[in-house]
């Protein structure tokens, strides 16, 4: 299985978005947070299951939809999770920097 490590980045935008949904919706933020780290999981076994980024012509770099999030993925020897927005939100070129 390929290793999956999350930057510290990814991890706090993660954090902040289940925070935000956490004040209306307590049990939500919980199950939604547990539902993406899940499908982050997922690639463990399936590495190439995101999709190439839309804004970038990069094979290397991918991400998974899960909600209303973006997932970004860095698909190497490991995986490493740089960043999660929210499905609004525009991504910049920086946002991918590890």
């Amino acid at each position: 299985m390929v290793e999956i490590i999350w930057t510290k980045r990814a991890r706090l935008e993660l954090d902040e978005i289940v925070a935000h949904i956490a004040l209306d919706k307590p049990i939500a933020a919980k199950d939604f947070e547990e539902t993406l780290v899940k499908a982050v999981r997922m690639l463990q076994q399936f590495p190439r299951a995101g999709n190439k980024i839309r804004e970038f012509d990069e094979e290397r770099f991918r991400e998974l939809v899960v909600g209303p999030c973006r997932v970004f993925y860095l698909l190497d020897e490991k995986i490493i999770v740089v960043g999660v927005i929210r499905g609004e939100q525009l991504l910049r070129p920086s946002m991918l920097r590890i």
